[in-house]
């Protein structure tokens, strides 16, 4: 952005659409800030016309559902990493050693005293 506003850069090229932001804030600033410096926008794979108002409208319409996709990817994740945590399964890293829990073989916690479980010595 720096080098646009400097007058370094007259031309963007992006391999889609959605590569270059997925938030309609973001993009729509962006494509502001091209407008205002006469930055040319260019997606290899989509062919818009930025140059016209039905062009700028399919650019737009198309942000939209790059942020819908975004959204939706972060709910699914959202949901199932509060899922698996429901079940108990570990969501990933090392237990703090502290814990009086640890995953046993399947991934679940299980207190360390419980089942004859001893628990973990520091390695470092």
């Amino acid at each position: 952005m720096r080098d646009i506003k400097r007058g370094l850069i007259a031309k963007v090229v992006v391999y889609k659409l959605d590569r270059i932001s997925r938030s309609i804030l973001d993009f729509a600033n962006m494509m502001e800030l091209f407008q205002q410096y006469n930055v040319e926008f260019v997606s290899s794979t989509e062919k818009f016309d930025t140059s016209t108002p039905m062009g700028r409208a399919m650019l737009n319409i198309c942000i939209v559902f790059a942020q819908l996709e975004r959204e939706t990817i972060q709910k699914r994740v959202t949901d199932a990493y509060y899922s698996r945590s429901q079940r108990g399964f570990k969501m990933g890293g090392k237990s703090p050693l502290w814990l009086p829990y640890r995953a046993n073989q399947d991934g679940r916690y299980q207190h360390k005293e419980a089942g004859g479980m001893k628990p973990s010595k520091r390695t470092t």
